[in-house]
């Protein structure tokens, strides 16, 4: 059997990386959701604490699969100052996130008031806050990617 060929875009090292980016980044954005969700149902609404917690726990995913899959040439940088890279691009991303989940879910839940009136409160507030967490993550990829790309793991 013959091989397909690839295409000139595919065989370009930056788009492999931003596709496997991409790949982690939804599998720390699943992550991310779920334990937004599960906080928010244990802290009764809490949307910061909750996001934040959530936030940590998808950046060590993130870094970890980003440092032995997508960029794994650079691992010739020491773990630590690497980590701090990673985290400091990452807490950018982050206030970026929270600004978006302030400027989102504030009027999200308002809609959701209008259109779901038989909901309650705190079914209304998470909704909204996972659908501001969508939008901010649409947003905050492309931050993160050239930002760790040139900087964090750059070789």
């Amino acid at each position: 059997m013959i091989a397909p060929q690839k295409t000139a875009l595919t065989q370009k090292r930056g788009f492999r990386q931003l596709i496997k980016f991409a790949i982690v980044g939804a599998s720390s954005t699943v992550i991310n959701l779920a334990v937004l969700y599960l906080m928010l149902r244990l802290l009764h609404g809490h949307r910061y604490i909750s996001t934040s917690v959530a936030f940590l726990v998808s950046v060590v995913n993130g870094y970890h699969w980003n440092r032995t899959w997508t960029f794994k040439a650079a691992l010739v940088k020491a773990v630590h100052t690497q980590f701090a890279q990673f985290a400091l691009v990452n807490l950018v991303g982050y206030a970026l996130d929270l600004l978006v989940i302030y400027l989102a879910s504030v009027p999200l839940e308002h809609q959701l008031h209008l259109v779901e009136a038989s909901w309650s409160p705190a079914k209304i507030e998470r909704v909204a806050v996972l659908a501001a967490q969508l939008i901010a993550t649409a947003v905050i990829v492309f931050w993160n990617f050239f930002a760790n790309r040139l900087w964090t793991f750059k070789h």
